[in-house]
């Protein structure tokens, strides 16, 4: 009896000790499952526009840019497997859908995300798939364009002769500038996130017309994302 009672109770502390192993090992990799600064695709299939994806995670923060053509600012929830916030992309006031709500969801290896888009003018609430696959790892702030906290406002030069003069007013921006080469333009537009992120237009005096991205940097400088 003694013997029967003893084996019994190795096979209860045998089956104990695989179940806390696969436990841990569920732990393990429910763990991974979570966001952390990175490099994606941006494919034209998912509405991108070619290039890459920067994200980087501060806490439950979250800052990117892609392809040289939008950022985005957002926060995590669901144990940091779920990442949720708003998109910027340049031409306000001409264009639509410069600005909508994303929600994406990191798979279970950490190698792709799916997940969708709404474009805040679109009445129908039409939800636009976002999936990419990881092609990264952790970039660098200027990359994801992580904003400050200054006005995207003021008068910018980069040293080398280009100047720029941008003013706000309310929700509305305005800007007079002049390249190297002493081209003269004008740029005007929307203002976003209490003025750290300025979506409009701009025209050239050598007719040049395009859309441009303004935003605030941590050093106090900006940062600016134009396309013809």
């Amino acid at each position: 009896f003694f013997l029967q009672t003893f084996f019994l109770f190795c096979q209860f502390v045998s089956r104990m000790i695989r179940t806390v192993f696969l436990l841990l090992c569920v732990a393990l990799i429910v763990s991974a499952q979570r966001w952390t600064s990175s490099s994606w695709s941006d494919t034209e299939e998912s509405g991108g526009y070619g290039g890459t994806l920067y994200i980087c995670v501060d806490g439950s923060e979250v800052n990117g840019a892609y392809s040289e053509y939008g950022i985005i600012q957002g926060e995590l929830f669901d144990s940091s497997s779920l990442l949720s916030g708003r998109f910027y992309e340049g031409g306000a006031g001409a264009f639509s859908c410069v600005t909508g709500s994303f929600s994406l969801k990191i798979s279970n290896d950490g190698q792709t995300f799916t997940g969708t888009y709404t474009c805040a003018d679109d009445e129908d609430g039409t939800e636009y798939p976002w999936d990419e696959q990881r092609v990264g790892n952790t970039p660098t702030n200027l990359q994801c364009a992580v904003l400050g906290t200054e006005l995207a406002a003021g008068f910018f030069n980069d040293g080398e002769g280009y100047r720029n003069y941008m003013c706000i007013d309310d929700n509305d921006y305005e800007a007079s500038y002049e390249l190297e080469d002493g081209t003269e333009g004008y740029e005007y537009g929307v203002v976003y996130s209490d003025g750290l992120i300025n979506s409009g237009v701009y025209q050239e005096s050598d007719g040049s017309v395009g859309i441009s991205l303004f935003f605030s940097l941590p050093d106090g400088s900006v940062g600016n994302f134009y396309w013809e």
